[in-house]
């Protein structure tokens, strides 16, 4: 498991592409950051400060789960056109560690760049803005360690289709139908019907967004974070087990 990691992280490495993307979001975070900025000698103009700059973060989460979705396409570059997998199973390594290992980097690659980017906003951000203390940072925070397992679970729901779908987009639309497109006509019929509405409670994109109890910081905060992370785990070891279970039949081309 750990040599096929190493050669997954090998090739993320060498991916041009998820570099240019990762490149443009960084400076999609600063540009907003300086705009505020040169904003903010204008009187009438309010946002210039840390709160308005750090919410864009902690309140757009249900975004950032489409995002993943991006994300874990980049990551997974083509594959059913460049083979690679074919080889690997053809070399002996097995199909639980290809579907595992190339999962794990994708979660360790994204994480890592979640952290950096995130990072690199808020000390820009503090160093730039209006100190607003106004418990923003703590949003962040708390926001952040509440949707690790949901957003994960952006990027496995990817990682699932992608692996046993024609092509990207297909995998793209699928992903995209199951993480937003059905709980969000649930929450139209949700506002019908009672029960509808208590099982839309347990999908990640309503667990993330803003006006949810993670984001508003509503009630017992450690309970809420747990319950959140709870529910992406479940959501996560489920689409792993269904993958992995999935991908012991999958013919490789």
């Amino acid at each position: 498991m750990l040599n096929y990691i190493k050669s997954e992280c090998y090739r993320t490495l060498r991916n041009r592409n998820f570099k240019i993307l990762v490149g443009v979001c960084a400076l999609l975070m600063a540009a907003l950051v300086v705009v505020l900025k040169l904003f903010s000698s204008t009187p009438t103009f309010p946002y210039a400060n840390t709160r308005f700059a750090l919410s864009n973060l902690y309140m757009q989460m249900n975004l950032l789960l489409a995002v993943t979705i991006v994300v874990s396409t980049f990551l997974h570059d083509n594959e059913e056109k460049h083979h690679t997998m074919k080889h690997s199973v053809a070399f002996g390594i097995p199909r639980t560690v290809i579907f595992m290992g190339r999962f794990l980097v994708q979660a360790l690659v994204s994480i890592l760049i979640y952290l950096v980017l995130v990072g690199g906003f808020i000390a820009l951000s503090f160093g730039l803005l209006q100190h607003s203390n106004a418990g923003e940072l703590e949003g962040v925070i708390r926001v952040s360690l509440g949707s690790f397992t949901c957003l994960l679970t952006g990027l496995v729901v990817s990682h699932f289709f992608l692996m046993f779908a024609e092509n990207q987009s297909t995998a793209m639309v699928a992903a995209l139908v199951v993480l937003i497109v059905v709980p969000s006509i649930g929450n139209l019929l949700g506002r019908k019907l009672m029960l509808v509405k208590s099982l839309m409670e347990f999908f990640p994109l309503n667990v993330i967004s803003d006006g949810g109890p993670l984001v508003e910081g509503e009630g017992d905060i450690v309970r809420v974070i747990m319950k959140s992370l709870l529910i992406g785990a479940v959501w996560l070891v489920a689409f792993l087990v269904l993958g992995v279970i999935r991908f012991q039949k999958k013919e490789i081309k």
